[in-house]
């Protein structure tokens, strides 16, 4: 099963041009808000293939909708978009627990918290801190929803933090070395967590001017780690622990001054390089390759997409993915219904068949000379007329029959209305006087005594309702 990872720009890069300020390269003020899902626009998009071993089968870098197709995608989060903040939150159910992290990490938040989306990972700092042994995420909801929803095409797609799939937490064993090895080897068995990537994202101050650390991480030796933004600028990652992590943009000429306030030797950083954002410093001594990354984003389990992010997707193909069920038993419940409508009609069919058997066998039965059967109900109706023409019996559609029938139909009509009656093809026609009132229940009448009567003002038709009925 093939699994493709993508490497997702941070939010500044996603910024249209009129939305950065005047100078190549400067972006917006940390203290204003990001600009609405409608005004980002992804760029083309590094990504790394695997096949079901984890081989590497292809990298590069490719707009959304023509990445290669996967049956699973891992979208790699930038450090610099998500924050990750130790705590400790107690024991709730998911509806109260989404409504109370926000107050639980509003005092390390830069912005509105009601404006980001969290997930919550319990555990993942208790064996270095009993007092807050969890991690909470934070990431700007509406960038977030940009994301999800940019991928929802794909199906099952997992977002992982970028700090936690850097060597050092949660990864497996490197399958390749790096380009210049280090001083101390990095390790990945080392299951720790994350902190510090801030949705409001800290930007460096003038040039030369340190970057101070935030309030909360011990100032202890960290591990750096570098990746070029695209936009003539730096991303830092700055691990103080296995499971804290920060995440800084700085400018270029910035970098060594900012690794000497973290206490870090710029020489011992390590560059980040991905497909669509290959390293070109000259600082960049030890690197990490793309396919080193992909593994450690393989390897991580803990998904950003939480509470009402969780699932398989917003798109169309996704709601038909959720609604699989439902179709399920809805095209099950449409065959059962064809099906029994197609018994039903065959066991009709084959009722009408033995009926006419029967009917036809009947006819037979009583008139044996017949050679041809065609309509059994008509030709019995007939054969009975003529035997009873044969031995004088008045048929109901002869004249003395229709005559009384009429007679009898009249009503308030008198008799000496009538101004002619002439019998032909076994039906009265009567012609009424002139002046003659014929009320409305003249043909109600005809009915009610075996007769059909057709015709309006002064000249009717009357017949046998059902000519040539058996007796």
């Amino acid at each position: 099963m093939s699994t493709l990872i993508v490497f997702l720009p941070p939010a500044r890069a996603c910024v249209p041009l009129d939305a950065l300020g005047d100078e190549p390269g400067s972006l917006p003020a940390a203290s204003v808000p990001l600009p609405v899902p409608d005004g980002w626009r992804l760029p083309a998009l590094g990504f790394v293939l695997c096949d079901s071993q984890g081989a590497l089968v292809n990298q590069g870098r490719a707009p959304r909708e023509l990445l290669p197709p996967a049956r699973r995608t891992v979208a790699v989060v930038a450090a610099a978009d998500t924050l990750l903040l130790p705590a400790k939150v107690p024991p709730l159910p998911a509806s109260r627990l989404r409504l109370a992290l926000p107050n639980l990490v509003e005092d390390a938040l830069l912005q509105d918290p009601q404006r980001c989306h969290f997930a919550l990972w319990r555990g993942l700092r208790a064996d270095r801190d009993d007092v807050h042994p969890d991690v909470v995420a934070v990431i700007d909801r509406a960038w977030f929803a940009f994301l999800v929803d940019s991928f929802a095409a794909r199906g099952a797609v997992r977002f992982v933090a970028q700090a936690l799939t850097l060597p050092g937490y949660g990864t497996a064993a490197l399958a390749e070395p790096m380009l210049a090895p280090s001083t101390a080897p990095v390790s990945a068995a080392a299951r720790s967590e994350p902190q510090l990537a801030t949705p409001a994202r800290r930007e460096s101050g003038e040039p030369g001017e340190p970057v101070s650390l935030p309030s909360g991480v011990p100032a202890s030796p960290a591990q750096l780690f570098v990746a070029e933004d695209g936009l003539s600028g730096l991303e830092l990652i700055v691990r103080h622990e296995p499971a804290l992590a920060e995440g800084l943009h700085v400018a270029p000429q910035d970098f060594a001054a900012t690794a000497g306030a973290l206490g870090v030797d710029p020489s011992e950083a390590i560059w980040l390089d991905t497909p669509d954002a290959p390293i070109a410093n000259a600082l960049a001594a030890r690197m990490l390759s793309s396919a080193q990354q992909a593994a450690g984003a393989l390897a991580c389990p803990h998904d950003l997409r939480q509470f009402e992010f969780v699932g398989d997707g917003r798109g169309p193909a996704a709601l038909a993915r959720r609604m699989r069920w439902a179709i399920g038993f809805l095209a099950a419940a449409l065959l059962v219904a064809t099906v029994g409508v197609n018994l039903d009609w065959w066991r009709l069919r084959r009722e009408n068949q033995r009926l006419d058997e029967r009917m036809t066998q009947t006819l037979l039965d009583a008139f044996p000379k017949l050679t041809v059967v065609l309509d059994p109900p008509q030709q019995m109706s007939r054969e009975l007329a003529t035997l009873r023409t044969a031995v004088g019996e008045l048929s109901p559609d002869d004249f003395l029959p229709l005559a009384d029938g009429l007679a009898r139909s009249l009503g308030a009509i008198p008799a000496t209305a009538i101004a002619s009656m002439t019998y032909r093809d076994r039906a009265l026609e009567v012609v009424f006087r002139p002046g003659s009132q014929i009320d409305a229940g003249f043909g109600e009448r005809l009915a009610r005594n075996g007769l059909r009567g057709t015709g309006a003002g002064q000249r009717w038709n009357v017949r046998q309702a059902t000519p040539g009925a058996a007796q």
